[in-house]
């Protein structure tokens, strides 16, 4: 796959269509040709290397962000077919990582602003990287690591996952679920009511009705945890 930075208006047509056809498709393809085999063997391994943007996209390379969130709902769809066998698939969010073709853009945009490439290397950790934990670009040997594992026999009980190898760059937590409803955690608590507003019909006419309802106190009793479970929940959007 690849990735590039450029403003939301100023992506074209073809600019998305590109980036679809190389960074979805192409694993698309590559699972459709393989999996059939693998089932028949009762065996099998398929990571789809996505991103920390599938969870936080960057307005500033929207179409690559798109690419890589499309590759997390694609491994989960395809891990449903392997259910009681072997065979696993799943998805790896991995952290900004210093590839050569990390390296080869920063080469190039660096001297218009005036910087070394080892400038901007240090300056992303004090702006976009801010939220990163580890604090430095993961190497391709630490991301390697994780999906060696991901193929291993140690790794049977991971099917369908999301796994985050973003050096603890993305601060929320995801989603889970219920039989028959939903909870939600998010970053910061929100009350009972504002998690009902945001499940219920009316949300969908009402696009900021969380938001709204998030400024209201958190429920009183409510447990320590950050999460509720609406009983009016009953979709699974």
């Amino acid at each position: 796959g690849y990735f590039e930075v450029k403003d939301f208006a100023d992506i074209s047509d073809r600019d998305w269509t590109d980036m679809f056809e190389l960074n979805v498709m192409s694993g698309v393809r590559l699972a459709r040709a393989l999996i059939p085999g693998m089932l028949e063997r009762n065996w099998g391994r398929i990571v789809f290397i996505a991103s920390d943007q599938s969870a936080k996209p960057n307005p500033g390379m929207a179409h690559y962000a798109m690419s890589k969130a499309a590759q997390v709902s694609i491994a989960r769809s395809l891990a449903e077919l392997t259910r009681g066998t072997r065979v696993t698939v799943n998805s790896a969010l991995v952290a900004p990582t210093w590839s050569e073709g990390v390296e080869t853009f920063l080469g190039k945009v660096a001297p218009g602003l005036g910087k070394t490439v080892d400038d901007m290397r240090s300056a992303y950790f004090e702006s976009t990287g801010a939220t990163s934990l580890l604090q430095r670009w993961a190497t391709p040997e630490e991301i390697a690591a994780q999906i060696a594992f991901l193929c291993s026999e140690r790794a049977a009980a991971i099917n369908g996952a999301a796994q985050r190898v973003d050096g603890g760059i993305i601060r929320s937590l995801f989603c889970g679920h219920h039989p028959g409803k939903i909870v939600c955690v998010p970053i910061s608590p929100i009350s009972q009511s504002a998690w009902t507003a945001y499940t219920s019909p009316e949300f969908a006419a009402s696009g900021n009705a969380l938001s709204q309802a998030a400024r209201q106190p958190a429920a009183t009793g409510s447990p320590n945890s950050r999460c509720w479970l609406s009983p009016s929940a009953t979709s699974n959007r």
